[in-house]
């Protein structure tokens, strides 16, 4: 008898778990939403994923060319005189930078220069098609 009544008194509880429904003063939770584009408070900024350069041939009309003063540059972090060259295609280096926008966008900027201290993870704004620091 005492077996039953145990059974009949589980079988109780369980079914009143389940069927327990808010009393109308307990106030419902919201279901909330995440917004697929949140709000951005600097539509221009993000960070650097990448910086890699790249050669590029380009040809004069002259047969003179600059290559000097971009390597010199690149190499020392300062401005060089060019050098004059004799052949009339130049390899001129860049930079692509791969930049992960706040708002998600992901862009790729060609650029000559890069600033002093920019690499990857640096946070930056693009205006103009040019990468530039946030300071």
């Amino acid at each position: 008898m005492r077996t039953r009544s145990l059974v009949a008194l589980a079988v109780f509880l369980s079914l009143s778990a389940c069927s327990m429904a808010p009393h109308r003063g307990e106030p419902v939770a919201p279901v909330r939403t995440v917004p697929v584009h949140p709000a951005v408070a600097c539509p221009d900024c993000g960070r650097i994923e990448r910086v890699e350069m790249v050669s590029n041939v380009r040809a004069t009309s002259n047969g003179h060319a600059v290559l000097g003063g971009v390597v010199g540059g690149i190499a020392s972090g300062q401005a060089a005189k060019p050098a004059p060259a004799t052949k009339s295609n130049v390899q001129v280096l860049t930079f692509r930078i791969g930049v992960q926008m706040d708002d998600g966008r992901r862009l790729v900027v060609h650029q000559p220069q890069l600033a002093p201290g920019l690499r990857a993870g640096s946070r930056i704004r693009v205006q103009n098609n040019r990468v530039l620091p946030t300071y």
